[in-house]
Formats: C-alpha cells, sequence, structure tokens
C-alpha cells in the first residue's frame, strides 16, 4: 500500500489518523500507530511480516542481554549480526552470489521474492543493536516501544533509516501540536506532487529516450534520457522522504531530514552529504569510521581504501548487481580523487565544481540504470557515436517542446528557491504563510489524486531496494 496510492490516502491514512487522535494517552496512541504499521506491512508482505516480527523479538531480547552480560556482549552482538545480514543476503543477494559461482540454475528468478524495505528494515535495526553494544544507548527494556521503531509505517519500505536514540524520546511521549501537524500534511502534499507530476513524468521520459538502438535514438536524446533518469531517481525518492517526514510529523513524530538539495552541490563529497543523508551517515558510522580505525597506519593509502570500500558497499546495498558494485566504486574514486588533491581546485572555482559535479552523477546514472553490463557498453557506444546517430532530431525537440515546464519546473524545484520564498513569506506573516501553504498542500493532493486516477500506477523506484 504505497503512500501514493488511492486507498491509502483516502482510506487508510485518514482512518488512522481519526483512531490515533480519538485517544489522549502516548500508550494509546502508539497501541495505534503500532496495529496501523502491521497492518500497512501485512498488506504488501502478509507472511514475511511474521519473519520481521520474529527477527525484531529476537533482537530486543539479545540487546538486552548485551546490556546486562558485557563479558558476552561481543557475542550476542554476533548473533545479531549473523542473523539480520544472513536474511538479508539470503533473500536479496543469493541469486546474485550463485550466479557468481555459476550455480544459477539452482534458484530461479520467477520463484525468488525479496521483502520490501528488508535492506532499510535492516539497517534500522543494526543501527539500534551497535549502538546498545558500544553503550551509546540503552537497551530498550520496553518490547512494545520497541516494536513501535522497528515497525513505523512511515519509514519501514524505503526509509529516511532512523536511529533509536533520534526516535525513543519521541515514543515514549508526545502530544499533538497543530503547527506539527500542518507541517506534516504540507510535506506530504509537496512530496506526492513530486512522485506523481515529476518523477514519474521523468520516468515515462527517460524510458523513451535512454534505451540504445531506439528508432528516435540522437546522441543528445540518449544523454537527455540519462538527465531525465536521474531527475526521476531525485524526486521519485526525495518525494517518498518529503511524505514519510510529514506523515511522521502528522503523528508528532520529527524524522531526520534526508535530503538537501544535492544537485547545487560542488564535489561529490559534498553530493554525498546531500543525497540520501540517513544511508549515507550510517554507512559513515558504522562502516567508513571503523574501517580507517583499522587501516590509520597506512596513510593516505588507508584512507583511500576506506573510502572505495564503504562506497563500493553502498553500491552493493543498492542491488544484487555489479552495475550497483561499480556505481559505487565510482564515486568511492571521484571522492578519493578529491580529498587527495582535486578538492582545493573545486573550492576556488565554485562553478568548475558546479559542472563537474553534474558531469559526474550525469556518467554514475548510466551505471545505475543498466543493469545489464552489456547494455550499458551498447548505450556508451551509441551515445559516442556520431558517424551513425545525428546529434539531434525533431523527435527530442518535440520532446523539449512538450515538457519545457515540467523541465523548468524540476531545475527550480532541484535547488533551494521555493524554500527560501517561504522563509521570506514566514518572516513577512507566518500564519499567512502556513495558511496558504497548507491550500497548496491539498491543491497538490487534489492535482495529484487526479494524475492517480487517470494514469497507470508506478511503484516508487526505491522500493525494489
Amino acid at each position: 500500500m504505497p503512500f501514493s496510492e488511492l486507498l491509502f490516502i483516502y482510506c487508510f491514512l485518514p482512518f488512522t489518523l481519526i483512531l490515533y487522535y480519538i485517544g489522549n494517552s502516548s500508550t494509546y496512541k502508539n497501541l495505534i500507530l503500532l496495529l496501523a504499521s502491521l497492518l500497512f506491512y501485512a498488506w504488501a508482505e502478509p507472511i514475511y511480516v511474521f519473519i520481521f516480527m520474529a527477527t525484531a523479538s529476537i533482537d530486543f531480547f539479545l540487546a538486552i542481554a548485551m546490556q546486562k552480560n558485557h563479558s558476552r556482549a561481543k557475542f550476542f552482538l554476533w548473533i545479531s549480526l549473523f542473523m539480520n545480514l544472513g536474511l538479508l543476503l539470503s533473500f536479496k543477494y543469493l541469486p546474485f552470489l550463485l550466479s557468481i559461482f555459476n550455480l544459477s540454475y539452482l534458484v530461479t528468478s520467477n520463484e525468488w521474492w525479496v521483502p520490501l524495505g528488508l535492506s532499510f528494515y535492516t539497517f534500522k535495526v543494526l543501527s539500534y543493536q551497535i549502538d546498545v553494544y558500544y553503550e551509546k544507548i540503552d537497551a530498550e527494556t520496553s518490547y512494545f516501544h520497541f516494536l513501535v521503531y522497528v515497525f513505523l509505517f512511515q519509514n519501514i519500505m524505503a526509509g529516511p533509516i532512523t536511529r533509536y536514540m533520534d526516535i525513543q524520546p519521541q515514543i515514549a511521549k508526545r502530544s499533538f501540536q497543530i503547527i506539527q501537524f500542518l507541517q506534516g500534511l504540507q510535506r506530504f502534499g509537496i512530496g506526492l506532487f513530486k512522485k506523481v507530476w515529476i518523477a514519474d513524468v521523468f520516468a515515462s521520459i527517460s524510458t523513451q529516450f535512454i534505451t540504445p538502438q531506439n528508432q528516435y535514438a540522437s546522441i543528445l536524446g540518449l544523454w537527455f534520457g540519462v538527465i531525465s533518469f536521474a531527475l526521476q531517481i531525485y524526486f521519485d525518492f526525495s518525494g517518498y522522504s518529503d511524505m514519510a517526514i510529514g506523515l511522521g510529523k502528522c503523528m508528532g513524530l520529527d524524522f531526520k531530514e534526508n535530503f538537501q538539495y544535492p544537485f547545487v552541490a560542488k564535489s561529490t563529497s559534498e553530493f554525498w552529504r546531500r543525497w540520501h543523508i540517513s544511508l549515507s551517515s550510517w554507512f559513515n558510522d558504522y562502516v567508513f569510521l571503523p574501517l580507517n580505525l583499522h587501516l590509520r597506519n597506512y596513510g593516505k593509502l588507508g584512507l583511500v581504501m576506506s573510502i572505495v570500500v564503504t562506497f563500493s558497499l553502498s553500491g552493493f546495498w543498492h542491488g544484487a548487481g555489479w552495475n550497483y558494485i561499480l556505481w559505487g566504486t565510482f564515486f568511492g574514486l571521484t571522492i578519493s580523487i578529491e580529498i587527495l588533491f582535486l578538492k582545493k581546485y573545486l573550492d576556488k572555482w565554485a562553478l568548475l565544481g558546479h559542472i563537474y559535479l553534474l558531469s559526474a552523477i550525469i556518467l554514475s546514472m548510466t551505471l545505475f540504470y543498466f543493469t545489464d553490463i552489456n547494455q550499458w557498453i551498447l548505450f556508451w557506444y551509441q551515445a559516442t557515436d556520431f558517424n551513425h546517430l545525428p546529434l539531434y532530431n525533431e523527435f527530442l525537440l518535440w520532446a523539449l517542446q512538450e515538457n519545457l515546464f515540467l523541465i523548468i519546473l524540476a531545475v527550480l524545484a532541484s535547488t533551494p528557491i521555493f524554500y527560501q520564498l517561504i522563509q521570506r513569506l514566514e518572516r513577512f506573516s507566518w500564519k499567512f504563510t502556513y495558511a496558504m501553504m497548507t491550500l497548496t498542500a491539498l491543491f497538490f493532493i487534489f492535482w495529484a489524486t487526479t494524475g492517480l486516477v487517470n494514469q497507470t500506477y508506478k511503484a516508487f523506484l526505491y522500493f525494489q531496494f
């Protein structure tokens, strides 16, 4: 039941909010939130919800055991790591790992299913266990509160990845605030608009242009397809994050931001501080920092190795394929080069840094799009084949003309210009601004509804991760 489905918007969400605000106590609200979250996930994965419930229960008791028995804490942590990473590897990566050893015949594609949100669930639980082990937080003694955290329907499918230390006080106690509720409604409406009227439209455009050997292919057309795909990913995932953050606020929960206008960055390292922030910070805290600590004696070589390994694993997290590993490795190498010598030039010439960053994003997106390496090679061959393909054609000009408003809107929405405008309006009159933003959000929801009624449903792209 994705957020952009009419059943969710007009049945599940209103009914849940009504039940949620009937009672005043935090216990009652958490009960409704947990039941709604279990129903939400079971709607998509009726069987796997029991597996998640079982592993979450084991993790709850393992964390308590870690805190009570320090001498065996590492043993309990290893049990949790083995269980959770074992499930992740088994469900998501087993067919790929078998293919490496020419054992693909053991598993056929039509009998393999990856539970939705498995990667996000795994990282959420592992962050809790590792933080308990290193005594950054106390183990939760309320099984009820722990399940609420694990199954929060706002972010169980596709993030943001929340840390328990950030959400625990809010689960324990929260109260209704109209301003927070209106902020949530506004974020939800903006995110829904991003998904339906920007991401989904760019999805249709990218499939028409990015595929090699199509009858309308041109050099610039192929690259326009890549740019469209990059915009699709950004507005699809940032739109989902907006909706998740908004839904959290509607229920008194504040999640950290997951995107901060990454396309305005001037280097790939800055880009990753702005893009999928919850995942970047997870890999930084639980992979890069421990790895770099172990390799610190190797100096710059150890630093580069830590960065490349971390980003390669980050790429592998996105999908079971060589293209994802290469995609992550690409960013690991570019960030390493920046740290070694390029950063001082990028800082000095901001425009050059921005052009460099956008070029790196466009190049990397070809790896992210083509899961088949042979198709990726074919794309590169055609995208640089000036002898057999025209630079542009009438189909490209027609598409640019037809989608000119969308392209301008997407470019502007990729920058902080609208946010800065709202801030200025708030300084003039915050009441007027909130009223205007709320009405705009309601209009966005209505407008998105018309789009959902008239178009074929497109799932959130990041559900596959």
